[in-house]
């Protein structure tokens, strides 16, 4: 059994995506981000722009618009790279098949919107997290009356070269109408975050050893 990470310390949250054409998930990218809760019911982690990350080398098709393009091979190495964009507060319950997030303009400070991936589940490791990313996501404005889907032709992309069934994609779509149900249904309890800012005392957020295990 894995313990529970501790408030301030830094974790990888790892990302795993589907080859094109292929039914498995393989690590793509790892984040160095902070955990600001972890419990049974509810992880919660951080990330700012220049926080230390990693890219898997690929050989990507697609198209060139496409913010997630899919890995046709991979190849051998890691790229450095950093977050960049947009500070962003995460809240993960370990089961679900999204995430909410927060997000803020890190010149600013100033709220920008929510932001709601459709993942799979949570896998605890010793040096974080593994989840699947499943290139669907939604945007909802900062005060909820409007929300939109994100990289839908992705998604179709996916569909059209056998990464995705219709059946999953029609799935992701629904998820992510009960994700912002619950977004709008726990309004109280996620805006009550939009004032918070990380503890200045915590260290920065590095990439642990073992990010690269199997």
């Amino acid at each position: 059994m894995i313990d529970s990470f501790r408030p301030g310390q830094p974790i990888g949250w790892r990302v795993l995506v589907r080859r094109e054409g292929r039914r498995d998930a393989e690590p793509i990218g790892v984040f160095a981000k902070t955990v600001v809760q972890d419990k049974p019911t509810e992880v919660a982690v951080f990330v700012r722009p220049g926080d230390p990350a990693r890219v898997r080398n690929a050989e990507l098709g697609g198209a060139a618009e496409h913010t997630h393009r899919p890995v046709l091979a991979w190849r051998e190495g890691w790229v450095e790279k950093a977050w960049p964009r947009w500070r962003l507060l995460t809240f993960k319950r370990p089961r679900d098949e999204h995430s909410i997030s927060l997000a803020w303009h890190d010149d600013s400070g100033q709220f920008a919107h929510w932001y709601i991936d459709l993942t799979s589940p949570l896998k605890r490791r010793a040096f974080g997290f593994d989840l699947v990313e499943n290139g669907l996501d939604v945007v909802v404005d900062p005060d909820m009356r409007s929300w939109e889907f994100k990289d839908e032709a992705e998604l179709e992309w996916a569909v059209e070269h056998q990464t995705y069934t219709r059946a999953e994609a029609v799935g992701l779509y629904a998820e992510g109408r009960r994700a912002v149900e619950r977004l709008l249904r726990e309004r109280a309890d996620f805006e009550r975050w939009i004032n918070w800012r990380p503890n200045p005392a915590w260290p920065p957020a590095t990439l642990p050893a073992g990010w690269d295990a199997d």
